[in-house]
């Protein structure tokens, strides 16, 4: 019996060991989504003078959210319909790969190609994290914790800017991004070793493949992209590069007008 007895406290205690430390790699996820997002405000000084171009200061930042809010939707509706842990891995690998592009880029446009891929990630590490804390938490306590990692996500937000200058004056603008990388790795594998998937209901399990996939709300994607892609084209162009009135200007305008609306009757249909 107290063997027996000796055998439970142990694996209670490795149980709550991988609880807590699942906690502290959602944090650590959160944190890094947070500072990736905002810490560029601070290195864009460097990264113009070494590209020797003021043109795509705009996009450094707005590529990194228009990926974010754009793939919202996919990935929310990929934790409803696959494996939580594999779509999870699977954003965090996305985010590794863009922040590793970023830290590489040669050019302006690499590095806004970078920061779109990074932003996909995001995107799927943001829904991810909660989705995960919901999963793994008691109802009860799901408040707290709840709290505990918007507090988290606050403060990351708030000391990203002084994070980025203090990397920008040591070690150089491309680490802002590379800095993303090794702690994504840790994330990587804390998630493998930490959380376990729940069975899906039956409904979803029956579901093939093709059918998942036509679930993911790629049509609204495809409608939605263009449309505040097309916005942010106009407006900072309006009135520096081209006029208000100019035929491209306008242009935009209209095409964000009718895809946005294409966009809500999509959805609401």
């Amino acid at each position: 019996m107290s063997d027996r007895g000796s055998a439970r406290e142990v694996a209670e205690s490795a149980k709550v060991a991988r609880f807590w430390l699942l906690m502290f790699n959602l944090a650590a996820v959160l944190i890094l989504s947070s500072v990736d997002m905002n810490i560029v405000a601070t290195a864009v000084p460097s990264i113009t003078t070494y590209f020797h171009t003021v043109a795509d200061v705009g996009w450094y930042s707005s590529a990194f959210k228009l990926s974010q809010c754009s793939f919202q939707f996919v990935f929310g509706k990929a934790y409803q319909l696959f494996s939580i842990k594999r779509v999870f891995l699977f954003a965090n690998a996305i985010s590794i790969a863009g922040s590793l592009l970023c830290g590489a880029a040669t050019t302006s446009t690499m590095l806004i190609v970078g920061r779109t891929v990074a932003g996909l990630g995001s995107a799927g590490l943001l829904s991810g994290c909660f989705v995960i804390l919901v999963q793994s938490t008691p109802l009860r306590r799901r408040p707290i914790f709840t709290g505990i990692m918007g507090a988290v996500e606050g403060l990351a937000t708030l000391s990203a800017p002084l994070l980025g200058g203090a990397i920008v004056q040591s070690i150089g603008w491309r680490w802002c991004f590379y800095i993303s990388a090794p702690l994504g790795a840790v994330a990587l594998v804390l998630t493998m070793c930490c959380f376990s998937d729940l069975p899906k209901s039956s409904d979803i399990s029956r579901l093939a493949i093709r059918e998942k996939i036509l679930q993911l709300y790629l049509v609204s994607n495809l409608l939605f992209i263009p449309a505040i892609t097309a916005l942010f084209l106009a407006i900072p162009w309006a009135g520096t590069k081209y006029s208000w009135g100019s035929g491209l200007v306008i242009g935009f305008i209209i095409a964000f007008a009718v895809l946005m609306a294409a966009f809500i009757y999509n959805q609401k249909r």
